[in-house]
């Protein structure tokens, strides 16, 4: 299965999986989805979906910022999709699409003053939380010859208590495989 399969495998999973609401304020008119009468939604917030998008503008501009690209697989979901934050498996995803909310990958890659500069020369690239409301940041490792960088999550008091980079475990030996684990 190519990458682009598998993204799309991804995406058609996660879509026709009941989701959590997110609130309206952080999910962009063009990603929401109305609200079935099964489900009890409060009026703030919405149910959503991944929708295709035209990212790759976008995506050139943030692989600038950080002065790191994206490893390729990755860089496909984000280049041809849109969607909220959203958690799935052992993961939030933060939010990719063009409204600059509070859980958007191109904020939250700068958002803390202290981890996200020390992330980045580290050779780390974050794309998520382990969890809503986690803070331990989720990210790529860069510091490996590899074109499919393994996923891990950090521990963020030793980075913020500390100065030091410390793994709490490896999420995913790749991105692939992280994808490959949520279609199978």
């Amino acid at each position: 299965m190519t990458v682009p399969m598998l993204v799309d495998a991804f995406v058609e999973r996660i879509n026709s999986e009941p989701r959590e609401a997110q609130p309206l304020a952080e999910v962009p008119e063009s990603l929401r989805e109305a609200s079935s009468e099964r489900y009890k939604i409060p009026d703030d917030w919405t149910g959503w979906r991944i929708v295709h998008s035209d990212n790759r503008d976008r995506m050139d501009v943030l692989q600038r910022r950080i002065g790191r690209r994206f490893p390729s697989s990755f860089l496909d979901l984000v280049s041809r999709f849109s969607f909220p934050a959203f958690e799935h498996g052992p993961l939030l995803y933060f939010a990719n699409h063009s409204e600059e909310t509070f859980w958007d990958l191109s904020r939250k890659l700068f958002l803390d003053p202290t981890m996200s500069p020390m992330l980045l020369s580290a050779g780390f690239i974050q794309i998520g939380n382990p969890f809503f409301y986690n803070y331990d940041p989720v990210c790529f490792d860069c510091n490996l010859a590899a074109t499919e960088p393994r996923l891990v999550q950090l521990d963020h008091e030793a980075i913020l208590c500390d100065g030091e980079i410390q793994i709490v475990s490896e999420i995913a030996p790749s991105f692939i495989d992280l994808l490959k684990a949520a279609v199978e």
